[in-house]
C-alpha cells in the first residue's frame, strides 16, 4: 500500500499477545486515516533509522505453521538509503536508484527518488484509497492498536490488518489475499503474508561504501556498463 514506507511498509505475535481492552470497534475512514498519518510522520521526521524486516506467508488465513520466511532490512540515511528483502537489494544516492533483483538477475537503474521520505499522501488521497473498504474496525490493546480493513468480493486482497505500537511505529502489516491456490499438499488455499517490522535503531552509523553504485555498474560515456560480477544481468 504506498500509503505507508516500504517499508513498507511487522510482528504478528504482537496483536497475539496483548490482551485487548475492548475488542474491535467500527471507525471512520477519516479517523482510520489519522492513524495511519501518525505513522508515517514518524518515518518523515526521522533524518536516519533502520529496521529489520521479516516476510512470512502461510498456507490459509487460519493458519499458523509457516509455509516460508526470509528476513531483511531497511536503512535509511540523510544521503540515501538501503534496503535488502525477498532477494531483492536496492540503494539509492544523490546520483541514482539502482534495484537489484537476484531471482531474476536483474538489475533496475534509474534518477533518484527527490525528497522519498516526505512523498506521503494529502487527507484526501488517503480516504480515496480507502474508498473500496467495506468494514475499517480498530482494536486497543495493552500495548498499541490493531487496525483492520476488510475489502468486497471483487478485491485480490480480503483485509489488511496493521498493528501499530504505542510508540506510533508500525510493528506489522498482516494480508489476508482473498483469490485461492494451489498449496504444496494440492489443497486450496487463500494465502496469508505477514510482513514484521522490528529492531528499530535511529543511531545507525554511515557507510558511504553501502551506498555506491559503482558495485553494480560504471559509467562510461553516459553508458552504463555492468560489473563483471553482473555481467549475466540485464540491465
Amino acid at each position: 500500500m504506498r500509503f505507508l514506507l516500504p517499508i513498507v511498509f511487522m510482528l504478528l505475535s504482537f496483536g497475539m499477545n496483548s490482551q485487548s481492552k475492548e475488542g474491535y470497534r467500527n471507525i471512520s475512514k477519516e479517523d482510520a486515516v489519522k492513524t495511519l498519518q501518525r505513522v508515517n510522520k514518524w518515518f518523515s521526521a526521522t533524518p536516519t533509522y533502520s529496521f529489520s524486516i521479516t516476510h512470512t506467508t502461510y498456507a490459509g488465513h487460519n493458519s499458523t505453521v509457516v509455509h516460508e520466511q526470509k528476513r531483511g532490512f531497511f536503512k535509511k540515511y540523510k544521503e540515501g538509503f538501503h534496503s535488502h528483502m525477498v532477494g531483492i537489494n536496492t540503494l539509492q544516492n544523490k546520483n541514482f536508484l539502482v534495484t537489484a533483483d537476484t531471482s531474476q538477475r536483474i538489475i533496475l537503474v534509474s534518477d533518484p527518488i527527490k525528497n522519498f521520505e516526505n512523498n506521503k499522501l494529502s487527507f484526501e488521497e488517503y480516504v480515496k484509497l480507502l474508498e473500496k473498504a467495506t468494514s475499517i474496525k480498530l482494536n486497543e490493546t495493552d500495548k498499541g492498536i490493531i487496525l483492520k480493513m476488510e475489502f468486497g468480493k471483487n478485491s485480490p486482497v480480503a483485509a489488511y490488518e496493521f498493528i501499530i505500537g504505542k510508540n506510533d511505529l508500525l510493528q506489522s502489516i498482516t494480508i489476508y489475499y482473498a483469490n485461492e491456490v494451489k498449496a504444496l499438499d494440492g489443497k486450496m488455499v487463500k494465502p496469508k503474508l505477514n510482513v514484521s517490522f522490528s529492531d528499530y535503531s535511529t543511531q545507525v552509523p554511515f557507510n558511504k561504501g553501502e551506498l555506491d553504485e559503482s558495485k553494480y555498474f560504471s559509467v562510461n560515456k553516459e553508458a552504463l556498463v555492468l560489473k563483471e560480477k553482473y555481467k549475466d544481468y540485464e540491465l
